[in-house]
């Protein structure tokens, strides 16, 4: 129809438990969505599309391009660490310690950041 994607969003968690579904099945979906930015509806040239993207993809898997050893995902060639990606209590007491700052700050200059701002309670401020 000659419409295009410009997102395509796929559901990482299980609906009713949050596990996190499978790597296969989430990429086999997204092969799926892939083939529907070229054929919108179930056509046979859709299903033809899919099983050369699922081709090209199984090839990558045989060569070791999209896993590691231990089926884990790559980023860049690199295996993602769940030990620096997404920490939870060090980012949130960073996050906490920079908002408190900006809080500071904006008590002193105001809500433009520079000396003669308006201050935090509207009056003026350096002026």
């Amino acid at each position: 129809d000659g419409s295009r994607a410009l997102r395509i969003a796929l559901r990482l968690r299980s609906p009713r438990t949050h596990k996190l579904q499978r790597f296969e099945t989430v990429m086999r979906v997204l092969l799926h969505e892939m083939a529907h930015i070229v054929h919108s509806n179930h056509s046979a040239h859709f299903y033809e599309l899919m099983e050369e993207l699922g081709r090209q993809y199984d090839g990558y898997l045989a060569r070791g391009v999209v896993l590691d050893a231990q089926n884990m995902p790559m980023a860049e060639g690199n295996r993602l660490d769940p030990k620096t990606h997404n920490p939870r209590l060090p980012a949130k007491r960073a996050a906490l310690a920079a908002a408190e700052a900006r809080q500071r700050k904006a008590r002193v200059l105001g809500r433009g950041g520079a000396v003669g701002g308006v201050g935090a309670d509207g009056d003026s401020v350096g002026g």
